[in-house]
């Protein structure tokens, strides 16, 4: 791969790129630094155990980069232009280029902003209410998706109805209905805190992702979730022997790859996942399993 880049910013660059080669769950990485004055050559080489990855810049505003892995990886991260065919937002900002953090249309008049409901949630250690980012995640269920849930029998029947789903710093996920503000189905107990913003599904298939962003009991870590019943599909500890970072946290929110069926997120232990779901979801008997 050959980039165009200009001088002034080639350090930046490679710090950057260096940095997030770094996450790939690599346990040894050695580091070497080349500096010819006379042709002004940057040379940055890491071995690691997984991989070998060199970078250079030279004179002529070209940045060249090559990768060769011990390893066949066929799982390439590619995200198609368009998240989701259902309308709603869900994840943070909307898709995986976080540029689409709203949906539907408004009628602005007074263009002043108005609170039409509330709704108070309990309270942990790190308090209660809305985290780091905070975004909900907002669906206009499909009907067939709507009667497979476990959603309250007076809200299935509608239309209409659009449901905020949120995950709070008292360690609940919380579901409502838009326009109302009334309470949809029972909330899902995960434990610890969540401060980033949790994901839905885009594909149509039942599932919620989060991360537990502080680690109050039991394991911290990254979560799956089906939204038939609620239950707890998955669970990756944050606690992983190939981070360099022990904090074991999750406040990213993860994006769904359609096309190769699993789930990226990234941890705050310094590591980037790619997670092969292998996704059966049964709309006949309506169960769901990810392996």
């Amino acid at each position: 791969m050959t980039i165009n880049k200009k001088k002034r910013g080639y350090l930046s660059f490679i710090l950057s790129l260096s940095l997030s080669i770094g996450i790939t769950g690599c346990t040894k990485i050695t580091t070497k630094n080349n500096v010819k004055e006379e042709v002004k050559v940057k040379e940055v080489e890491e071995e690691k155990v997984l991989a070998s990855v060199k970078t250079s810049y030279i004179e002529d505003d070209i940045l060249s980069y090559k990768t060769t892995l011990e390893f066949e990886h066929d799982n390439e991260i590619v995200f198609q232009n368009k998240y989701s065919d259902m309308e709603g937002i869900f994840t943070f900002r909307g898709n995986s280029l976080r540029n689409s953090p709203s949906f539907g249309y408004a009628d602005l008049n007074d263009k002043e902003l108005e609170i039409l409901w509330e709704f108070r949630t309990a309270s942990s250690s790190w308090g209660g209410g809305a985290g780091w980012t905070g975004q909900p995640a907002i669906v206009k269920w499909p009907k067939e998706l709507r009667e497979s849930m476990n959603i309250y029998d007076e809200f299935k029947g509608k239309e209409d109805f659009t449901e905020v789903i949120y995950g709070s710093l008292d360690g609940n996920i919380y579901f409502l209905e838009l326009n109302s503000g009334k309470t949809t189905r029972d909330k899902i107990k995960v434990g610890n805190p969540i401060k980033g913003s949790l994901s839905i599904d885009p594909r149509g298939i039942p599932l919620l992702y989060v991360g537990e962003g502080i680690n109050e009991s039991g394991v911290v870590g990254f979560n799956i979730y089906s939204l038939i019943d609620g239950c707890k599909l998955y669970e990756l500890n944050g606690s992983d022997k190939y981070a360099s970072r022990g904090w074991p946290a999750f406040d990213s929110s993860a994006i769904v790859n359609t096309a190769t069926d699993s789930v990226v997120v990234g941890g705050e232990n310094g590591l980037l996942y790619n997670i092969k779901l292998n996704t059966t979801y049964d709309k006949n008997n309506n169960t769901i399993s990810i392996d």
